[in-house]
């Protein structure tokens, strides 16, 4: 399945800086963060830096893969 995205709707959730898309995710050009795409979603958010109820979901979701 593809999925097209229009790289002028990305933005980083943190600076709002516009995000360039490359094969293996998206990239902040300004600071270099880049975001990967997994399972069919842009990873936004790292299980480390998760809490309450986002952590508890998150941790839920992912051992159900």
């Amino acid at each position: 399945m593809r999925i097209m995205v229009k790289a002028e709707m990305l933005r980083d959730p943190g600076t709002f800086d516009r995000l360039e898309l490359t094969p293996a995710g998206a990239v902040n050009p300004v600071n270099g963060q880049c975001y990967p795409w997994e399972h069919g979603f842009f990873a936004f958010l790292n299980e480390a830096d998760t809490e309450g109820s986002n952590k508890k979901y998150l941790e839920m979701y992912n051992d159900c893969r």
